[in-house]
């Protein structure tokens, strides 16, 4: 395969606005530890210390400060291979995260393509040509301004063990974000992609949880399942409303925001909250927000344009938190992302997690599958 990010990073022209006005102090020093570290176990600790604090999203900080991530680290070195090469890193990387998340110990994923030159670059056309062929070697796809989803997969342990699977969504983050309009999708040392299930980190929760006090109560020693803290979909809708309430006052104010729950037109249907939300919370919409930019989006075309303040042609979008709550028949969002949906085990699956044991080791709805219907998860099983 051609060296086509090589010469895309060659063609790179620095940035004049950061010239002009440097990373912020905590982008700045979390990446030169990133460029100046070596070994993944160092790298994911430096941006996981990062992310736990950093990061706006208050899932991603949950699985950042509770290790449930997995990393992919591309280095410049990594970056001047081949695209091949750059494709085998993301995809191996990606097969151990699955691993993880099939036994409950990683609800998310990241990719950090770590380069000073691409960092300190005008985001134009070429950071976009960047960004797109790293997402093809990670998705298949690159399709600007449009939702891409991964598959998670949680194996459920009974007499015969079930999965359910997740879709999740992608999204790009960036140095380049820093100090600009859209400043709560920046990362340290280059640019990334990150992909965190919140119904996977519920699910994940519950299961453990059930375990210990199974094992408990059998006098067995504890398998030190991890503890995500988010233990239902109705906390999760708390934690995603408490982060678009807590965007960053960016140079433009906020990216996003809530909305009066008194404004007409709010919650047509009639919709219960699922939870008692916290006073700062009560009187906003628990249904709908607000974003400039559109938060389902893996890769919105507003990130890859020099403009520091937010263009005023970029009117925003009404977004959805129903699919954490809202069980409707017209609302497949909810199974797909929040519930997950149950595949049947095939006969020999409880056979293939006893091996590993051994070894230490687009959108559907409702009905359930086979393991044999998803050939990721084959892939994952089938490796061990």
């Amino acid at each position: 395969m051609a060296q086509k990010i090589k010469k895309l990073l060659e063609a790179l022209e620095e940035d004049s606005f950061r010239k002009a006005s440097p990373f912020s102090n905590e982008v700045e020093k979390t990446a030169s530890a990133l460029f100046g570290a070596s070994k993944d176990e160092e790298l994911a600790d430096i941006l996981g210390k990062w992310l736990s604090q950093y990061q706006p999203c208050l899932f991603g900080k949950i699985a950042a400060k509770l290790g449930g991530l997995s990393y992919c680290f591309l280095s410049e070195r990594d970056l001047n291979e081949s695209d091949e090469h750059v494709r085998q890193k993301i995809q191996s990387a990606r097969h151990d995260w699955r691993r993880k998340a099939f036994d409950g110990d990683a609800s998310g994923f990241v990719i950090l393509a770590m380069s000073e030159k691409l960092s300190k670059a005008v985001p134009d056309d070429t950071v976009k040509t960047i960004a797109r062929r790293l997402c093809h070697l990670y998705l298949g796809r690159d399709d600007m301004d449009e939702i891409l989803l991964e598959d998670v997969f949680l194996r459920v342990p009974g007499k015969q063990d079930a999965v359910i699977h997740w879709r999740a969504g992608v999204n790009y983050f960036s140095a380049h974000g820093d100090k600009r309009w859209w400043n709560d999708h920046r990362i340290p040392g280059g640019i990334g992609f990150s992909m965190n299930s919140v119904g996977h980190m519920v699910k994940s929760y519950e299961l453990g949880r059930s375990a210990e006090e199974m094992w408990k109560k059998l006098g067995l020693p504890e398998e030190g399942w991890p503890d995500f803290k988010v233990n239902s979909l109705g906390v999760a809708l708390k934690l995603a409303m408490q982060t678009i309430n807590s965007a960053s006052e960016a140079i433009s104010g906020k990216a996003t925001h809530l909305l009066p729950l008194d404004r007409v037109g709010a919650n047509p249907r009639g919709l219960k909250c699922p939870i008692t939300l916290p006073g700062n919370l009560q009187n906003k919409d628990f249904c709908e927000y607000f974003g400039y930019y559109h938060t389902d989006i893996t890769m919105p075309s507003e990130y890859f344009r020099q403009e520091v303040e937010r263009p005023d042609e970029i009117v925003g979008h009404d977004l959805d938190f129903t699919y954490l709550f809202d069980s409707d028949v017209e609302n497949p969002a909810f199974e797909e992302l929040g519930t997950g949906v149950r595949i049947q085990a095939d006969l020999d699956l409880a056979e293939r997690v006893q091996k590993a044991k051994s070894q230490k080791i687009q959108r559907m709805f409702g009905a359930e599958g086979r393991i044999t219907d998803y050939p990721v998860l084959k892939e994952t099983l089938g490796e061990i």
